[in-house]
């Protein structure tokens, strides 16, 4: 009997410090400002060049099987389109 009380008065040590931690983790987090850096862009940027006077098709293959990997690939077409690629 004695034995198990020890095991259980443990686990409740390790579950009570991990339960802890989190809550530190996330009151840090939670406390402290994201630093957001923010790239000046140019007007019209010197690495693109106007396509020729044709229909040109392109072709773009994403991959992925979630919703986040969804999320990314419209993220990438949206921007696609932002500089007309």
């Amino acid at each position: 009997m004695a034995r198990k009380f020890e095991v259980r008065k443990v686990f409740l040590y390790v579950v009570v410090g991990m339960v802890g931690t989190v809550g530190l983790l996330i009151a840090a987090a939670w406390f402290r400002p994201t630093p957001v850096l923010i790239l000046p862009t140019a007007e019209h940027p010197d690495c693109l060049t106007p396509a020729e006077d044709r229909e040109v098709l392109i072709g773009l293959g994403v991959s992925g099987g979630g919703s986040r990997a969804a999320l990314f690939a419209a993220g990438a077409m949206e921007a696609l389109a932002k500089i007309r690629v």
